[in-house]
């Protein structure tokens, strides 16, 4: 049986299995999912456990420090909970990869819909676009005008900005920097071996053998590059 150690001091209840522990911005809260038998699932919240069961759940995220976001799969679907009680109204085949923007207004989520067809969903509304393959992770800016989503698509890598696909056709995508006014949006890729500095769709830099995560400036006027080139390891400020 599995406890969960909180500041130092184990929690009196225990269950067959727990997974993914969140804490909201604050720290004093938490949540998690757990398996109360062979075949049920739910969510506890600090020391409570949710009074609904499921058949799985998924790693839950706090939207502020008084509610907790879960996805939850219950009469073979996914669904979106808050506090115990459903949030959104949509049922997907999946749902998962909770993002909540930083300001707490927005909740985006990877889904599926129909089956084998991925997508995200913001505040239940459907993207237009899908792809085959995967979304592997979504990216707010701080203000959340912003939402970024690294996609796979018929073999190939691509970026996905606010339903805007970039078309990149790459190798592989890494995850994108983005301003916190979500003007700018930064992302290394790779095509054919060599990395590519790509910022608001357009490249900026190649020919490198390797590229760190860029960083955007604050006020987004800039971009800094670290990366490999020719052998050398060089920093360089791109401004935009």
């Amino acid at each position: 049986m599995f406890s969960v150690a909180w500041n130092g001091r184990a929690q009196a209840r225990r269950f067959l299995n727990i997974w993914d522990i969140s804490f909201d911005t604050s720290g004093a809260n938490i949540g998690y999912g757990v398996r109360t038998d062979r075949e049920t699932y739910t969510i506890v919240q600090n020391d409570t456990i949710w009074d609904n069961r499921f058949q799985s759940v998924w790693k839950p995220e706090f939207l502020d420090q008084h509610s907790l976001l879960a996805p939850v799969r219950l009469n073979g679907k996914w669904h979106l909970y808050k506090n115990n009680v459903p949030f959104w109204t949509r049922a997907y085949d999946q749902l998962w990869h909770l993002t909540v923007s930083p300001a707490g207004r927005d909740v985006a989520a990877v889904v599926s819909t129909p089956f084998g067809r991925w997508t995200v969903a913001v505040n239940d509304t459907v993207w237009d676009l899908s792809w085959d393959t995967m979304v592997s992770d979504i990216h707010f800016s701080k203000d959340g005008s912003c939402l970024a989503a690294v996609v796979k698509h018929k073999d190939v890598w691509d970026l996905a900005v606010n339903q805007t696909s970039w078309q990149m056709a790459a190798d592989m995508v890494f995850a994108p920097c983005i301003s916190p006014d979500g003007s700018v949006v930064a992302v290394v890729v790779q095509k054919k071996g060599q990395y590519q500095l790509v910022v608001n769709n357009r490249v900026l830099a190649s020919g490198f053998s390797y590229m760190a995560e860029p960083v955007v400036s604050p006020n987004g006027s800039s971009v800094m590059l670290k990366g490999i080139e020719n052998g050398i390891y060089k920093r360089r400020i791109i401004n935009l």
